[in-house]
Parts: structure tokens; sequence; C-alpha cells
């Protein structure tokens, strides 16, 4: 005879449920580069002209009759034509678990309030890798490719993909490229790069290769321009258009400041060969710098082992605290941020960057008495479809203060 076990009497044992909060593990909690911009909710009409002017008045000489001659104008002014950009977050709920988790005894959490929570978030966390980049919508690039295995060219991009996020392949950084086919993540390993499927990467995204970009499914070349569209790691030609402005006249002013390859330097010198750049070219006084944790680890490193000293600090109200470091410009606050690219530091003056919005971003997507807090009735099941979203832009009324430099 077998002794009485909870395998063979599994009917009398209780199964027990904690009382502690449900955590929740996914990012979104630290978006740095969004707590620094200005917030604007009232981008209505059909565009923002943003005018900037990049030249002084002609007619200027110490022989007067020189000037007379060479007068002009009020000077050289250019202007963006600033659109907005749309992202959405669609949650679908069943109507009888709505009820159901209705109480602290029926389930850990109310379910239309975890679903909002959650996908605002998830939204937050978008805009400020956006924020970061051209618009382009990319999270990634392929090292290589095997039957369930994608692994990634920079381990640090790991971190842009989430278990169930349904991806697209492109031969270029953009649409234009874009394969045939998508598949889901099944599982992620961000020590290593690796994003597996549950089929073949292959049979579902026709000749899926490396060196390929990967976009979370609908992204390609539909993403918000942040700080990589403003300020571009090569310098703009004719014919360039952002908000159909071609910058190519003056890239200093009108694309911002590159200070090149400072991948040799110390990081603490790459901040103050790119600030001092910023400062004399761009006219602009560096208050901000941004860079990945991971090289804001190896900076504060860096300062401690030389006894370089450094005081930790803020940035205006922003609730996330730096090191303050002293340039040619004065001071500047120093973040890292891991929506930040890995390679690329960034030099700020946040006063004149806003985020323009039309009414609040992100936020449930409501239209006048139709709705409330996002919820739509699914005409097609017993449930909700929640609908959570933005449509805004960044605004950059002097790019010529803002710089890049690779690290």
């Amino acid at each position: 005879m077998g002794a009485a076990s909870l395998a063979g009497n599994p009917s009398l044992f209780k199964t027990l449920f904690t009382d502690e909060e449900v955590l929740d593990l996914t990012y979104g909690d630290n978006n740095v580069l969004w707590a620094l911009l200005n917030k604007e909710t009232n981008f209505t009409a059909d565009g923002e002209k943003v005018p900037i002017i990049i030249a002084p008045p002609g007619g200027r000489s110490k022989t007067f009759s020189t000037a007379k001659t060479l007068m002009g104008d009020g000077g050289t002014t250019k202007h963006f034509m600033l659109t907005r950009h749309k992202d959405f977050q669609l949650i679908s709920m069943d109507g009888e678990s709505i009820d159901a988790a209705g109480d602290d005894d029926g389930a850990f959490v109310d379910l239309f309030e975890h679903c909002s929570t959650i996908g605002i978030k998830n939204l937050a966390r978008q805009m400020n890798f956006d924020l970061y980049r051209s618009g382009s919508g990319s999270r990634g690039v392929i090292s290589s490719v095997s039957t369930t295995r994608i692994t990634l060219t920079d381990v640090n991009d790991a971190i842009f993909f989430e278990v169930g996020m349904t991806l697209q392949a492109s031969t270029t950084d953009s649409s234009s490229g874009l394969r045939t086919g998508s598949l889901a993540i099944s599982a992620v390993d961000r020590e290593n790069g690796y994003l597996d499927a549950a089929s073949n990467w292959g049979g579902s995204i026709t000749s899926i290769a490396a060196a390929d970009y990967l976009f979370a499914s609908g992204d390609a070349s539909a993403g918000l321009k942040g700080l990589a569209a403003y300020c571009p790691s090569a310098a703009p030609t004719g014919g360039d258009s952002l908000y159909s402005l071609d910058r190519s006249v003056d890239t200093d002013r009108l694309a911002g400041i590159r200070a090149g390859d400072l991948s040799g330097y110390d990081l603490g010198e790459a901040l103050l060969t790119l600030n001092y750049k910023i400062n004399t070219r761009g006219n602009g006084l560096t208050k901000v710098n941004l860079m990945h944790t991971l090289k804001f680890a190896e900076l504060v490193k860096s300062y401690a082992s030389r006894t370089i000293p450094y005081v930790n600090t803020k940035y205006g109200n922003v609730g996330f605290e730096g090191i303050s470091v002293t340039h040619s410009g004065g001071k500047s606050v120093v973040y890292g941020d891991r929506d930040c690219q890995s390679s690329i530091m960034w030099g700020l003056d946040p006063e004149v960057l806003t985020f323009r919005s039309l009414k609040m971003a992100p936020r449930p997507l409501d239209y006048k008495e139709t709705t409330k807090n996002g919820a739509h009735f699914d005409p097609d099941a017993d449930g909700l479809v929640l609908r959570l979203g933005y449509r805004g832009a960044l605004r950059n009324r002097a790019p010529g203060f803002m710089g890049r430099a690779t690290i």
C-alpha cells in the first residue's frame, strides 16, 4: 500500500495565494529623456511652423558706403513644418473576466485598471525609446539567424524586445527593404542578445538574414522623429528634408553638431570635447548630457578611479539623479538612460525641446461622450477594447544647440 501524499490526494490540499502586490517587471518607469522635455498639449490644426534664425542681416562693414551697398533684410530664417506622429496600444478584455475581477476576492488586480496602467506604461517607454531615434522604427540589427534563434549585433539592444512581440525584418533601416512575413518572439535572452521563436524564422519571414534591421510589426518608417532625426550621424546634403526643411544650407545650425568618433577617448574627455564643440560651433550651452546606462556607469567608475570629484544632482524638476560636470560652457547634468543608443553620447539644452501633442500623451483615446477611460465596446464579442495612444511630435527650436558623439 502507498503512503498518503499530495500526489495521491490532491483534492485535500489548499492552494495558497499571496497578499503581496503583483509586481510589474516590464520596463517603463525610468524614462529620462521624456522627463526632461517640456510638454504642451495644444497641438491642434494640421501642423506648426517652427521658425529659426540661422544668419544675421547683411549690410555690416567698417566702411559706410560698403555697408550701404550690402544692406540687407532682417537676416536669414528657415522653418520646420511640424506634423504629428501616432502610436497606439489596443487591449482586448473579456466582459465576464472584467466582472469576475471586480474585487479582491476575485482576482489579484482590477482587470480594467491593470490593463490601462500597463498599456500606458508600455506606450510611455516606447515614446522614450523613439525620442532618441530617427523615426525609422528599427530596434536592432541581426548578427546571425539560425532556425529558431536570432543573435543581435549589439547585445545591449536586447532590452528593446519582448516576449510576444511580433517582428518584421528589412534589408534597410526603413520600410523600403521590408521582407515578406512576420513572426512573434517566444523567448528573450538579454545576457547574450538572443531572440527565439517557436517556429522557423526563415519559414515565416522570407529570406531573413544577417545585417537585416528588426522592427516591431507596423513600425517601419513610422516612428516619432527624435534626437537622431534632428542631429543625424552624417551632415545632411542637398535634397534633405526634415519636416519639409532642407538643412544642407547650414548643417550645424539646422542639423546639430557632430563631434565625430570619440570612442578612443576617455569618456570624461569625450564629454568635454562634445560639449566644447556644441558651445563653440553651435553657440549652445549644454545643460544635459545623455548616454546609455552602461556608459554612464563607466564614466562614474572612471571619475572615481582618478579621484575626480563629481556631485550627484538633478536638472530642474526632473526626479532622476545624475552627476554634475563642468565644461567650457558652464555645467551640465549627465544622465544614464537605458533607451539611449549604446554608442552615442548626446549634449542638449532641454529648454528648446518640447513634446507637442494633441491632448495628453499618452492617454486613453476617448472621443466626446461616446467612450470613457479609453474603453470601447467590442462589436464582435462580449467585452471591451481598451484604446490608448497619442498624437504628437518633438519640437526643436534650436537644433544647433544639440550635438552627438560616437563613444
